[in-house]
């Protein structure tokens, strides 16, 4: 029989996986506003087509800023009711399997619409 996690433990990883959510819509809407460029650090879509240029860069944040709200928000307000879940194992485990899985959709979707974005504004296939 599955046993909770103890809401000390659930509350600590809801808090690791919201933080990390935050810090990622911080992250793509400073960089589609020209905030962080693509010489900022680790943080955006870093792949060659958007790193080419600051329009370019721009241009693959502010295609990627609806899925990194979607994605990324459904993600931090599902680790949210996960930690407030903490002491049923059922609701813990959905929550945070939902969180999970958005954060992952999430990466993949932004990584490649993001890129798209970036080859269309330098003109490329």
């Amino acid at each position: 029989m599955l046993q909770p996690p103890g809401l000390v433990m659930s509350l600590l990883l809801a808090a690791i996986i919201v933080v990390g959510n935050a810090l990622v819509l911080v992250a793509v809407r400073g960089s589609a506003t020209g905030r962080f460029g693509p010489y900022s650090g680790l943080i955006g879509v870093r792949t060659a087509a958007t790193r080419s240029s600051d329009a370019a860069w721009q241009a693959a944040h502010r295609a990627v800023w609806p899925w990194a709200l979607g994605c990324n928000g459904v993600a931090l307000v599902a680790a949210a009711l996960g930690g407030a879940a903490g002491n049923t194992v059922a609701p813990f485990l959905v929550c945070m399997g939902i969180s999970v899985a958005a954060m992952l959709a999430g990466a993949i979707a932004q990584l490649v619409v993001g890129h798209r974005a970036a080859q269309r504004e330098l003109g490329e296939r």
